[in-house]
Order: structure tokens, then sequence, then C-alpha cells
């Protein structure tokens, strides 16, 4: 019938797996988000204390605050990133995978300095770094669909999910156990250059895997269905 979708054929578990362990672009991608997983749970675990310690907030109001500047910001900055992401994809084939390393790029720097002389500074920085950094979110997912074939997209984000949710255990669990020796700014430090790898990774996507990985996926799906 006119206008009827194509069908996708059905795969076995095993058979998403193999494919995704031989994907470059999708295992840098999810290295990437594992890297900046522990970054983003690190910030949202630990600013509370930090404001509490360093402003003298009681830890209900600093863990309000710190979440806030920390995520609030997400909400414009998604919403304006799905726009440019489009925009930039329209043009340039692997544009998502551009905005999206340029975003952790462009916000890592704020977070490097979250230890600033005033209350004033931090607020700025976090609210700053937190909505570029946001403006990559919304193309996250339309990567995975362009490099991964529509049989194994669900297990592609199961497994994303997964790892960049424990990979931010970890990393929240490694930060309290060096607060003691260096201290929360040190480790907020340190963590900013997270998101770093996660955009210079993302950045070899673009450069070397990004378009043969779409050939690889649009193959795979034709010849799938045909």
């Amino acid at each position: 019938m006119p206008g009827k979708p194509a069908p996708v054929a059905q795969a076995k578990p095993s058979l998403a797996w193999g494919y995704l362990l031989r994907s470059p672009s999708f295992l840098c991608m999810l290295i990437s988000a594992m890297v900046a997983g522990a970054a983003s749970w690190i910030f949202l675990s630990w600013l509370p204390l930090f404001f509490s310690e360093n402003y003298g907030m009681k830890l209900g109001a600093a863990g309000l605050v710190g979440v806030g500047l920390y995520k609030a910001p997400v909400l414009l900055g998604t919403g304006i990133g799905g726009w440019i992401s489009d925009k930039v994809a329209l043009r340039n084939p692997r544009g998502y995978v551009l905005v999206k390393a340029l975003s952790f790029l462009l916000s890592f720097p704020f977070l490097f300095f979250i230890g600033a002389p005033t209350f004033a500074m931090v607020v700025t920085f976090l609210i700053i770094s937190s909505l570029i950094r946001a403006t990559g979110n919304a193309g996250e997912r339309a990567i995975i669909c362009e490099v991964v074939p529509a049989q194994f997209r669900s297990t592609a984000v199961g497994i994303f999910n997964t790892c960049g949710s424990g990979a931010g255990g970890v990393g929240v669990l490694l930060a309290g156990v060096f607060k003691e020796q260096f201290g929360l700014n040190v480790n907020f430090g340190s963590s900013s250059l997270l998101y770093a790898v996660a955009g210079c990774v993302l950045l070899w996507v673009y450069r070397f895997s990004m378009t043969r990985d779409k050939e690889r996926a649009r193959s795979f799906q034709i010849s799938a269905v045909s």
C-alpha cells in the first residue's frame, strides 16, 4: 500500500551486540557518555556540600541551589541546541556529532574555575557551562540513529544509558575517596577536564568514523529488509 512504512527485520540480541561492538562510532560515543556521565554525577552529588562548606548555606538550601544552577539551564539549552543541531545537520551530514563535541569543549573551561573567589562568579560559570553543554543533548539520540540500524537502536540506547549511569556512580565514589586529600575544588577542576576528553573523543568520531558508520548502518538496514 502507498505510504506504508518499510518493514524492519527482527534481530537477535546477540546480533545487536555483535554489530555495536564493531561500530567505532558507537563505541566512541559510549566512552564519551561514560566520561561525561562521571563528571556530571560528581558535580550534581558534591555541589551542595561545596556550597555549604564555602558559603555557609544550610545543606538543604545548598542542595536546591547546587542542583538548580547545574540543571535548570539545561531546559533552555536543550531547546536551543535542538534547533541549532538541526540547522547544522542540514548543511553538514555529520552536524549532530559536531555540535555535541563542541558543546563539551566550549563548556568545560567555565567549570574548571568553579573555585572562583566570589559566589556570583561561581553562579555565572555554572549557568554558562550548563547552558552551553546542554546544546548538544538534543542531538545525542539522533547520532545513535545515524550510526546504528533501526533493528539495534533500543539495545544501543539501553547500553548507552546503563554505562553512562554506572560510570557516574563510580565517579561519585572516587570523588568522595579523594575529597579529604585534595578537596572539592581540585575534584571539580579535574572533573571538568573529563568533559574535554568527552568532546575530543566525539571530534575523533566526526573526523574519522562517522561517515563510514552511517553508510554501514544504512546498508545493513536495506539488506535486512530486502
